[in-house]
């Protein structure tokens, strides 16, 4: 791996951690007591981080990925434990 190829992966790990953050205050304000999946859609991030249509989407599926949970037209199912496991 290159010197820019590190920067690249760094600033794009940087940016996800960002977004993820967001995400997991949106799962607070949604989340209720005995709630295990929490489904997050494309346009609460969009609104949240006041942020593009697609930029939101593509965020939204990769940090989606990057956790590992279930990801369905524009929505991605958040496991509760794994965000917080001590709640």
């Amino acid at each position: 791996m290159s010197v820019f190829e590190g920067v690249i992966e760094y600033r794009s790990k940087k940016k996800l951690e960002k977004y993820l953050e967001a995400i997991k205050e949106i799962i607070k304000e949604k989340m209720k007591p005995g709630d295990i999946i929490i489904p997050i859609n494309y346009v609460e991030l969009m609104i949240k981080m006041d942020i593009a249509h697609s930029t939101a989407l593509a965020v939204l599926k990769a940090v989606c990925f990057m956790t590992g949970e279930r990801y369905d037209k524009g929505t991605c199912y958040f496991d509760v434990r794994k965000l917080f496991p001590e709640k």
